[in-house]
């Protein structure tokens, strides 16, 4: 008789709250922000009327203004074969369909608060780290300059919402990042 492999848990109670487990490509996400010398906060709560949601990570700038918001969807659980229309949403399970929804409220949300949001996909924390900082440098730069060609009238409002999808790039570009990956990582130790 096979035995049952125990579920992971990812999440906990402390005190009465829940406390989330960190997810491989959360933990990858914190080590590139730290790497890139990113102040962020991680587990971000935002209430809009009686809805809390909880973000992985709040990335901010106090002194030069910019602020967004990034998410770690795993492929499975957020059903990214389902986002990329090799599915349909019939082969979704409840919790992907679940899981689809509440991301579609935290959009929402992050739109009426007008919070930049960069989600990023778990293949590509995995094998495509270099392009992710880019595309966070990328995002930083466009509110800089957004704030600096309107300092007189700058108001936090003036962001707009994108939601960035996964980049494509070829398997020799993936092959470096993967490399460079784990030389960042290996300095981080």
């Amino acid at each position: 008789m096979k035995k049952r492999r125990k579920p992971q848990i990812y999440s906990r109670f402390v005190d009465g709250k829940r406390i989330h487990k960190e997810t491989g490509i959360e933990k990858k996400m914190r080590y590139l922000l730290r790497a890139l010398k990113i102040d962020f906060k991680q587990e971000f709560e935002i209430e809009i009327g009686k809805i809390k949601k909880i973000y992985d990570f709040f990335c901010y700038s106090e002194e030069e203004g910019w602020k967004f918001i990034i998410e770690c969807h795993g492929s499975y659980f957020h059903a990214q074969d389902y986002h990329e229309g090799t599915v349909t949403s019939k082969a979704l399970s409840r919790k992907q369909r679940k899981n689809i929804k509440n991301d579609e409220l935290k959009i929402s949300i992050l739109q009426k608060k007008k919070i930049p949001l960069l989600v990023f996909w778990e293949r590509d924390i995995d094998s495509k780290l270099l392009a992710i900082s880019r595309k966070i440098k990328e995002e930083i730069n466009r509110q800089k300059q957004l704030i600096q060609d309107n300092r007189d009238t700058f108001s936090p409002s003036l962001l707009s919402m994108e939601v960035h999808q996964p980049v494509s790039r070829s398997e020799s570009q993936q092959k470096q990042s993967g490399q460079k990956l784990i030389e960042l990582l290996n300095n981080l130790q």
